[in-house]
């Protein structure tokens, strides 16, 4: 807050508000937002993928946080979109093979995906990447696309078991969920 406000104007984000603000240091963060310092000047916008977790201090009282917007998962064409955009970053671009088609792949995750944030949908390729990379691949070709796919139906199984609580036993357990993985 201090560096911002020597900024001024200045735009302060904070990301997984919902993370970030806690028992140790509520006082402080809310003392920040409206206590004695004068916070002209600063634009404070905060994102949380868990909005039910935030303090409701930071919600309920006016001059916090005006405005909540509630932005939803990305719908298909939006997925597609982001796969397309995940495909031309240059470190996939460049290992790409040049009969690989970027648009197959990007629709047929963007159909299989409903629900997928983006962070689910760049893990898909990453880890597909890493896989292929693993095997010993130096060119992304339809094995790729073909792992991507696979990545996508583990993340879904994963989204399932987080539905269900008494599944993460599961994730503790040996199973194959996200980010288990040798």
């Amino acid at each position: 807050f201090q560096r911002a406000r020597q900024l001024a104007p200045c735009i302060l984000a904070f990301e997984d508000l919902d993370g970030l603000v806690h028992e140790d240091n509520r006082t402080v963060f809310l003392n920040e937002l409206d206590g004695f310092q004068n916070n002209e000047g600063l634009l404070i916008v905060a994102s949380s993928n868990h909005p039910g977790r935030i303090d409701e201090a930071l919600l309920k009282r006016p001059s916090r946080f005006d405005r909540v917007f509630h932005i939803g998962p990305p719908q298909a064409a939006e997925r597609r979109e982001f796969c397309l955009r995940l495909l031309a970053r240059s470190s996939l671009r460049a290992r790409l093979s040049p009969d690989f088609d970027a648009e197959a792949l990007a629709r047929t995750v963007a159909e299989r995906t409903d629900g997928f944030t983006p962070a689910y949908l760049k893990e898909a390729f990453v880890s597909a990447a890493l896989e292929r990379a693993q095997e010993g691949a130096t060119v992304l070709d339809a094995q790729f696309a073909k792992s991507v796919l696979a990545q996508v139906d583990e993340l879904k199984a994963h989204l399932k078991r987080m539905d269900n609580p008494e599944a993460l036993a599961e994730m503790t357990t040996g199973g194959s969920g996200l980010g288990f993985r040798h």
